[in-house]
């Protein structure tokens, strides 16, 4: 799938926007309840200053985009339009989310200062600027599409479809990777918006 950040309260070493990559999977435990994780890497604009103090004999330049590697899990239940009694927009039915997420930040430079001496037109490196985590909250709205084929009982894979929602963090804990890398505030928090295409298999007969 594909997911957008708009981050708030973040810390000058971190962009505002980020458009990740993402694979997920979840597997049902007991009706619509679900066990979900996903890893994800994105990348974010440029920062607004030219230059980083990244450590304490290194200045990075940041012209570069900065980028992020992510992984989350938690528990999912869904529940079917059906219980409402509605045909709301073709909606299959609603998911609910609460989780875990673990981000880490990167700047990417190919341009650095390390004890007063420059190197430039490096090959891109990733910069690690820190380990954050949180708890998450989600909500989508499914999709689902059955043919004949899926619906049949000797089918190995099922329906398939999209998932459009929204996932708020709260990034409660960060360990940036050097002391003097500022770290962020309490209000530090990411609202995202995803697009997942799914489809189900069976794992058990």
């Amino acid at each position: 799938g594909i997911d957008g950040y708009r981050l708030q309260s973040y810390p000058d070493w971190v962009s505002e926007y980020y458009t990740t990559g993402l694979v997920t999977t979840a597997v049902r435990i007991f009706r619509g309840l679900s066990i979900q994780a996903a890893v994800e890497y994105g990348l974010g604009d440029e920062l607004s200053t030219e230059w980083m103090d990244y450590s304490e004999n290194i200045r990075i330049k940041t012209t570069e985009r900065t980028s992020t590697e992510v992984s989350w899990f938690g528990i999912r239940y869904e529940i079917p339009m059906s219980v409402f009694h509605r045909n709301f927009w073709r909606i299959d039915s609603l998911c609910f989310s609460l989780g875990k997420m673990y981000s880490k930040y990167y700047v990417r430079s190919d341009t650095w200062i390390k004890n007063d001496i420059l190197f430039d037109e490096n090959p891109m490196e990733n910069f690690k600027l820190a380990d954050i985590s949180g708890p998450y909250a989600a909500f989508a709205a499914r999709w689902r599409l059955d043919t004949v084929v899926t619906k049949g009982t000797d089918s190995w894979f099922g329906a398939y479809g999209i998932d459009l929602g929204v996932r708020y963090v709260k990034y409660s804990d960060s360990s940036p990777k050097h002391d003097n890398i500022m770290k962020p505030d309490s209000a530090f928090s990411s609202f995202q918006v995803f697009v997942i295409g799914f489809m189900k298999i069976k794992l058990l007969y």
